[in-house]
C-alpha cells in the first residue's frame, strides 16, 4: 500500500509540473507569434520566446510520458485532460519546427542570399518598401565566402530559351508560389516580389534577373533577402533552391510544347 501511495504521489507531482509547463509553453508560443505580427517585439526576441515555448512543451511531453507510464504500470487512474494537454504540447513544437527547424539552428548568420555572389541582382523596389530598423538592400560582398561555403548548390540557372519564353516561365513560377509581384519588366529581364512567410508573417524580398550569357544562352539569377533579423534560419537558401526547381520544370514544359 505504501508503495502504491508513494507512486501515486510521484505521479501526481509529475502531473502538476506538466500542468504548469504545458500551458506556459503554449502561451509563450502564442505570445511570440502575435506580438511579432503586431510589430511589438523584434524578430530575435520572438524567436527566443518561441524556443522557450518549444522547450517547455518538450519538458511537458517527457513528464507526460513518465506520468502515463507510471499510471499504466501501477494501474493508476489517468485523467483524460492530461492526455489532451500532451497533444496540445505538440503544436508549439510543430510551430518551432516550421519557423526555425533543426536545420535552421545550424544555418549561418546570413539574411541575403544570391545565386551570383560577385554581381548580385540589384533591387529596384525593395528599398522603397523597407523602413527604419529593416536590413539594408545593399548586398554585403564580404558574406559571399560564407554563403559559398554554406550553400555551394546555390548557383545560377542557364537556359537556351528566348528572353520572352524564359521570363514567362519565371513569372508563372512566381505567381504559382503566391508571391506579390512589385516589379515586372521582361525587356530589362527583371522581376521583384514580396514573400510573406507562414505563421510569423515575415516579409522577405526577392529579385530575379535574366541576362544574356552568349548566343542562345541566358542566365537566370535570383536573390532572396530577409527584411528583419541577423539570420534567416536558412529560409532564403531554401526558397531559391525550391523556386529554381519549379522554374526548371516550367521551362521544360514550355520546351516540350
Amino acid at each position: 500500500m505504501r508503495i502504491v501511495a508513494n507512486t501515486r504521489a510521484f505521479g501526481d507531482g509529475i502531473g502538476k509540473i506538466m500542468d504548469i509547463f504545458g500551458p506556459l509553453g503554449a502561451m509563450a508560443t502564442i505570445c511570440s507569434v502575435v506580438l511579432f505580427r503586431f510589430d511589438l517585439i523584434s524578430w530575435g526576441l520572438s524567436i527566443r520566446i518561441l524556443a522557450v515555448g518549444a522547450l517547455l512543451c518538450i519538458a511537458a511531453l517527457i513528464l507526460a510520458l513518465l506520468y502515463f507510464l507510471t499510471a499504466i504500470v501501477f494501474r493508476l487512474r489517468s485523467p483524460g485532460d492530461r492526455l489532451v494537454l500532451a497533444f496540445i504540447c505538440v503544436v508549439p513544437m510543430a510551430i518551432f519546427q516550421q519557423v526555425v527547424g533543426i536545420e535552421g539552428l545550424k544555418a549561418p548568420y546570413l539574411v541575403d542570399i544570391s545565386t551570383d555572389i560577385t554581381d548580385p541582382p540589384i533591387y529596384l523596389q525593395a528599398a522603397n518598401l523597407r523602413g527604419p530598423g529593416h536590413n539594408s538592400t545593399e548586398y554585403n560582398l564580404a558574406n559571399g565566402t560564407l554563403q559559398a561555403y554554406s550553400y555551394p548548390d546555390i548557383v545560377s540557372l542557364n537556359t537556351d530559351q528566348s528572353m520572352r519564353s524564359t521570363f514567362r516561365a519565371l513569372r508563372n513560377a512566381a505567381v504559382s508560389k503566391g508571391w506579390t509581384i512589385t516589379y515586372d519588366d521582361w525587356s530589362t529581364g527583371k522581376l521583384e516580389a514580396v514573400v510573406l512567410t507562414p505563421i510569423m508573417g515575415c516579409e522577405d524580398d526577392i529579385v530575379l534577373r535574366v541576362t544574356a550569357a552568349g548566343e542562345n544562352n541566358l542566365t537566370v539569377d535570383m536573390r532572396s533577402s530577409s527584411r528583419q533579423g541577423f539570420g534567416d534560419m536558412g529560409r532564403n537558401a531554401r526558397r531559391i533552391e525550391g523556386f529554381l526547381t519549379i522554374l526548371q520544370d516550367q521551362l521544360g514544359k514550355q520546351q516540350g510544347h
